[in-house]
């Protein structure tokens, strides 16, 4: 979908494909960061083209960060994770779940509801923004650090407001 200015592929979408993956935008803490503008306009930009089936990717990313410097979990909850503070996590992690749902209600066949737990970093790194600085990624995942009985608890609130969806498990 962002390539949808490019010439020619409105028409080639339009074409050969009836659905689409909703990606980088609707990940956590790039979400958030963004206030939901790319994601909208991605999705509305689907929508014209003609997507009648749309995959959320994903709600739940299990690691704080992508080597670009992309937030993939939100920095808050990253170090709610890290000091366990479990009420805080609960409360953010579930927030969120019942946010996008809500703000996408029905629009979603399918939701990715995580996707790569099995390569979340268990030690700090740290990466280069775009500008050259240092960004610190803390090795601390759901999977990794919780453990993977959490994933119980974001599934279910997954289908508590997606009662619908067809919610899917990658990695």
């Amino acid at each position: 979908i962002g390539l949808a200015s490019k010439e020619g592929y409105n028409e080639a979408f339009s074409k050969y494909f009836n659905g689409t993956v909703m990606e980088s935008n609707m990940k956590w803490g790039t979400f958030e960061l963004d206030n939901n503008d790319k994601a909208r306009k991605n999705m509305t930009a689907a929508k014209k083209l003609g997507a009648l089936y749309l995959r959320d990717h994903a709600i739940i990313y299990d690691r704080h960060m992508h080597s670009s410097t992309q937030r993939l979990i939100p920095d808050d909850v990253v170090m709610a994770i890290k000091e366990g503070n479990m009420d805080y996590v609960d409360e953010r992690t579930k927030g969120w779940i019942y946010r996008i749902s809500d703000l996408f209600a029905g629009e979603f066949h399918e939701i990715d509801v995580t996707n790569e737990i099995s390569v979340a970093y268990k030690t700090d790194r740290v990466y280069k923004d775009s500008a050259g600085n240092d960004v610190m990624c803390y090795g601390v995942s759901y999977y990794n650090t919780i453990g993977p009985e959490y994933y119980d608890k974001i599934f279910k609130w997954t289908r508590e407001v997606n009662p619908d969806a067809k919610l899917c498990f990658t990695d």
